[in-house]
């Protein structure tokens, strides 16, 4: 699955990063510490989760602000 990074901009200027992986109803993860939206997906502690969490949905992960 291909994972896609971009970035927004919330109302107070700051850019936040987020990724995107699947295709199907959206599935948005919250941030946990220690995590990394690129490697996560090679990480063998995330790579199962992330793999099944994408399989039917598009889903979402996001860098908590200030990361």
């Amino acid at each position: 699955m291909k994972l896609q990074i971009r970035f927004c901009t919330t109302d107070d200027g700051v850019r936040i990063a987020y990724a995107t992986m699947g295709e199907g109803p959206p599935l948005v993860k919250v941030s946990n510490w220690l995590s990394h939206l690129e490697f996560d997906g090679t990480s063998p502690v995330w790579r199962h989760w992330l793999s099944e969490l994408s399989r039917d949905h598009t889903l979402v992960r996001y860098d908590e602000n200030g990361t």
